[in-house]
């Protein structure tokens, strides 16, 4: 409860919680946090069980891929426009020609 702003540039859930959190009218328990850092973590777990991932920059996506280190192969980062050895769309796109 420091009043500082959320690091990531997703403040969807934060924002809604910190507005939930203002309004006298609206009951905010520490539940409602627990849910949302469960349902990311379930969320998570779930990704690192696909085979290929097709993500934008993302926590959950990297965390995604720490409980499944294969997955950063089949891993495509849509926002990634660097030329850094990492698969690119084309890439991906040859990956699943091979699974016909």
């Amino acid at each position: 409860a420091s009043g500082a702003p959320p690091r990531s540039p997703n403040t969807t859930a934060v924002f809604a919680l910190a507005a939930a959190a203002q309004d006298p009218t609206v009951a905010v328990s520490s539940t409602s946090r627990h849910d949302a850092n469960l349902q990311v973590l379930t969320d998570a777990l779930a990704m690192s069980h696909c085979q290929f991932l097709l993500h934008g920059l993302s926590g959950v996506t990297e965390t995604s891929i720490f409980f499944n280190l294969e997955l950063h192969r089949g891993a495509i980062n849509l926002e990634d426009d660097d030329d850094d050895g990492h698969p690119s769309v084309a890439d991906f796109e040859r990956q699943l020609q091979q699974l016909r």
